[in-house]
């Protein structure tokens, strides 16, 4: 698993991908709509010793972004099992 920008909040995404793009910004293919975006999430490690469990806080936070991605743009997240 990875991690991608880490930002305090969401306004800052953009000064930080032009940051990482540079000049090959005119190269970037437009984003697809929001709907036929594939999202795919696991809500946690599957109880592996070697990785901290996901905190209750931060799978409802999840859930709550999914629903919202659900509701407002018509996105269907896939939960990922182990």
């Amino acid at each position: 698993m990875t991690t991608g920008p880490i930002v305090r909040h969401p306004r800052d995404l953009s000064l930080l991908f032009n940051v990482m793009v540079g000049e090959n910004r005119d190269k970037l293919k437009p984003l697809p709509e929001m709907k036929r975006m594939r999202i795919m999430y696991m809500e946690d490690d599957g109880g592996s010793p070697l990785a901290t469990p996901v905190s209750s806080e931060l799978k409802l936070a999840m859930k709550q972004t999914i629903k919202f991605l659900e509701k407002k743009h018509g996105v269907k997240a896939q939960v990922i099992l182990l």
